[in-house]
């Protein structure tokens, strides 16, 4: 025995292509690992000599262990409690820990996720595209199709918020400019994903909450179906109010609803002081509101008159003319 520990071991190469030998370190800082089921002669303290009863091997993966033969009964069999790679020997590495192998499955789900998954994420994906464009649809749509009178502009920060105002010219609420922000919901298009609308300026009207200044949408459209109701439909409606004369189906606001009812007079005092209130606050603008009002300037009157007298008719209105006439009232 004693000679079998001071001879040099072999490094012989088996028909497998292995080593028929290793060099491997103990390490008892290792922990968690599972050391190698072989037959050994210890050369000192801190190095073994593993005989040939286990092949070590290099496949796609983590490395794996193949027995070749019965291990040498001469041997001592037992076994140090955990092994490290040498540099000299480069297939000989520490095989990973239970808690390493649950964190490396862990990172492959994380890392790749299951086909199923991707597909429902570009399926929502290509629906929400498709929502999207037919908002684009609407909008353009108004270009021909809005209600007399009320403007919408889309605002700078979303697709689906819009800033607009709508300027009364007859009834109960003539000449007030009443501003309005107009949200959609990340699903619109889809039933029941009603649009919303606030009022930035006071509208002392049944159909419209005095606090929040929210338009009462939902009790004119119980449920919304994105095959019938767009937002030329709601504008629509937000137009109508202010020409109303029967208020029995408002909720909003019952107090307005129920003054009207019963003294149409102090109503008509309320909504007047409404109007001169949207009038004095015409040029108040909201901050990142892209429906902005600013004061008349010079140049603002000599352009008035200056297409007053180049056209004379709707024949005559061409993108060219006009900017024609706003490059002469700049110069002003």
């Amino acid at each position: 025995m004693a000679d079998d520990m001071n001879a040099t071991p072999p490094r012989s190469i088996n028909d497998h292509g292995h080593y028929e030998t290793r060099n491997v370190k103990r390490s008892n800082d290792v922990k968690g690992t599972t050391p190698l089921r072989s037959s050994y002669y210890q050369k000192n303290d801190n190095e073994f000599l593993i005989d040939n009863p286990q092949i070590i091997s290099r496949r796609n993966g983590p490395i794996q262990s193949k027995d070749y033969g019965p291990s040498n009964r001469n041997a001592r069999t037992k076994s140090p409690p955990s092994f490290e790679r040498l540099d000299n020997a480069p297939s000989m590495m520490i095989p990973r820990s239970s808690e390493e192998s649950h964190l490396h499955q862990h990172r492959n789900r994380i890392s790749h996720p299951s086909s199923s998954t991707l597909s429902s994420y570009f399926q929502e994906e290509r629906e929400q595209a498709l929502r999207d464009y037919k908002v684009t649809i609407e909008y353009k749509h108004l270009k021909s199709h809005a209600p007399g009178g009320v403007y919408l502009i889309p605002s700078m920060d979303s697709l689906r918020n819009f800033n607009g105002v709508i300027f009364v010219r007859r009834g109960p609420f003539t000449n007030g400019i009443f501003k309005f922000r107009l949200s959609l919901p990340p699903k619109y298009n889809d039933t029941n994903m009603w649009p919303s609308i606030i009022f930035t300026s006071r509208v002392y009207n049944p159909y419209v909450n005095e606090k929040t200044g929210e338009l009462d949408v939902q009790s004119a459209y119980p449920t919304w179906d994105p095959s019938r109701h767009y937002l030329v439909t709601v504008l629509t409606y937000l137009k109508k109010i202010f020409y109303s004369k029967n208020f029995t189906d408002a909720k909003a606001n019952p107090a307005a609803r129920d003054l009207a009812e019963k003294d149409p007079q102090a109503y008509k005092k309320n909504v007047e002081n409404c109007v001169h209130e949207s009038q004095k606050k015409v040029y108040v603008n909201e901050k990142g509101s892209t429906a902005r009002f600013t004061e008349e300037e010079v140049a603002h009157r000599v352009l008035r008159d200056l297409l007053k007298h180049h056209i004379r008719s709707e024949n005559q209105v061409t993108k060219q003319t006009v900017l024609a006439q706003i490059e002469k009232a700049r110069k002003v």
